[in-house]
């Protein structure tokens, strides 16, 4: 490694500690898990996202709809309730952020593979825990969750 700070790795759990993203064990563990993918902000993940975000808070708070593991707005397209919501557990953002130090996930529902509208569009939203998110990711991508 270089003369950069060490960070704490991305890899969720893992104590290792690396410059940038996961540490090398993690990497060596599961390599293929985001090669390709491209980094947050080049796949669109930047600062509009983040106001995207905030937007769609928002207009949950608007709508009276408490902000918890698998919200949305109405309108929005079908999808099968979360994990939680299916198990009549409902993780709020005040929980998650006390149990894994973030607050829930916002995730596009229909994902927009690159389509800006759909991409853009607040009832395409859904907030989902970080469990839920990481296994719809895994499994829109065809990858494994590593636990």
């Amino acid at each position: 490694m270089g003369d950069a700070l060490l960070r704490p790795c991305s890899t969720v759990g893992c104590a290792g500690l690396s410059e940038t993203g996961p540490c090398p064990t993690c990497r060596t563990t599961n390599p293929g898990h985001t090669e390709g993918r491209g980094s947050a902000s080049a796949r669109g993940y930047g600062r509009s996202w983040l106001d995207l975000r905030a937007r769609f808070r928002r207009a949950l708070v608007a709508a009276d709809i408490p902000p918890v593991c698998g919200a949305r707005l109405p309108g929005a397209p079908a999808a099968p309730p979360s994990a939680c919501q299916a198990r009549g557990q409902f993780v709020d953002d005040t929980l998650h952020k006390l149990r894994f130090g973030t607050g829930l996930h916002t995730d596009h529902i229909v994902p927009h593979q690159g389509d800006a509208v759909l991409f853009k569009d607040l009832r395409n939203l859904q907030l989902l825990c970080r469990e839920e998110h990481r296994e719809k990711t895994a499994r829109e991508e065809g990858t494994t969750v590593r636990s």
